[in-house]
């Protein structure tokens, strides 16, 4: 049996019970890269420090997985050389799109080749050939954490 409704001599509006929260969706790092081999150690590398991996292969498949899941994106991990554009042109662009967004360009090609990349703490250079120890590196740094 419900127990009797106090008195409201004010005329207040009872306060509704507390409703379950959903929690937000697990941050994600966007990885464009159109080499699967590439990929697939990026990947493994990511996923074995617990993050949630959103692969891309093109330049407007990055866009449209941003359109996505722009919000939860913590980081987008870019390859400069891709087959259908230029990698800086979309780290750029999401970087507009989402100023908080931390990026991350590699390439094969020497660090002199993007001048004016990562000018701020939030952007990242990784040259090619890496191992798993500088990409988690690379992470930790445009994260604030060490792994």
């Amino acid at each position: 049996m419900p127990a009797p409704a106090l008195p409201n001599p004010w005329g207040f509006a009872p306060v509704p019970a507390a409703t379950a929260v959903e929690p937000p969706p697990p941050r994600a790092i966007l990885l464009l890269e159109d080499d699967d081999a590439v990929a697939g150690l990026i990947t493994m590398i990511l996923r074995r420090l617990g993050r949630t991996v959103i692969r891309a292969r093109s330049c407007l498949e990055a866009l449209k997985c941003f359109r996505a899941d722009g919000a939860r994106l913590e980081l987008a991990i870019i390859d400069a050389g891709l087959p259908d554009g230029d990698g800086i042109a979309v780290g750029r662009r999401l970087r507009e799109l989402a100023p908080d967004l931390r990026v991350l360009i590699t390439s094969g090609k020497d660090r002199s080749h993007f001048a004016g990349w990562g000018a701020d703490a939030r952007c990242g250079y990784l040259p090619k050939p890496f191992n798993p120890a500088e990409v988690e590196q690379a992470v930790g740094l445009l994260l604030g954490g060490s792994y």
